[in-house]
């Protein structure tokens, strides 16, 4: 199924979403993934227009579940004309935060693509790519510095039955998945600082990713989210964070 060939908005398909944004994807994310080359503008006039079939559906985003549920599903939410807000607050039963949750909180703390680096997801996105490109490739041009591409050889290598490309791509496609939890995390901070202390003097080296278009929409994305790197450290960063939460994922798992 792709929601982008739906004309009308059911159950089946709701639930086809839910099975997406309960993986971290956004609306955003499943349509640009569906259409591929697809500009920005463009993008976000598709989301509007499926955001209003959802509503019209009878459906609205939960975002404490990561899904969209019947509009009725709530508590009934008439509102008397005057009220105590202390009273209000008081009668909102709290959400309990099982111990499961609380670890897994903490967990993507300290590793926001945990879900991103575990096998079936890396491999899941090398699909995704792959199958892609039969819409077309393009060839990404990017400066980077020698030493991180050393140190992202180890996952390279890891899936050495997978062509490098893949795996860069993958780390490219991995981060825009988890833009938000990325922005919230020190990775960003920890990239800055590696660039201006150990790798302050080391001249980039040009390398050249055969990937699918939608993975240079990303990029472009991506370049779009963090204005303040130039285009070839915003794909080291991802590199960077790619590699840094595999190698926590894997710690996370022993």
């Amino acid at each position: 199924m792709k929601l982008t060939e739906q004309i009308e908005i059911n159950k089946d398909v709701i639930d086809y979403i839910n099975s997406l944004t309960k993986t971290g994807k956004s609306l955003a994310n499943i349509i640009k993934s569906e259409k591929g080359d697809i500009d920005k503008n463009s993008l976000e006039k598709l989301r509007k227009n499926y955001s209003r079939k959802i509503s019209k559906a009878g459906y609205r985003y939960n975002s404490d579940l990561a899904m969209y549920q019947p509009k009725d599903s709530s508590a009934n939410t008439n509102t008397p004309s005057k009220v105590d807000g202390s009273k209000e607050k008081q009668d909102r039963p709290r959400k309990r935060v099982t111990k499961k949750e609380k670890e897994l909180e903490n967990t993507l703390k300290e590793n926001p693509l945990y879900f991103e680096t575990q096998t079936y997801k890396i491999l899941e996105n090398i699909d995704q790519i792959y199958n892609d490109l039969e819409n077309g490739s393009v060839q990404l041009s990017v400066l980077t510095y020698p030493s991180l591409l050393k140190e992202f050889k180890k996952l390279e290598t890891r899936f050495g039955y997978i062509g490098g490309h893949y795996t860069q791509s993958c780390a490219i496609l991995s981060c825009y998945n988890r833009i938000n939890q990325l922005k919230g995390s020190t990775l960003l901070h920890e990239y800055l600082n590696l660039i201006s202390t150990n790798l302050k003097y080391e001249k980039k080296k040009q390398i050249t990713i055969r990937t699918s278009k939608m993975m240079d929409t990303t990029k472009k994305l991506l370049e779009y989210e963090f204005p303040f790197l130039s285009k070839g450290d915003v794909i080291g960063f991802c590199f960077f964070a790619f590699l840094k939460c595999y190698e926590k994922t894997w710690e996370q798992q022993q």
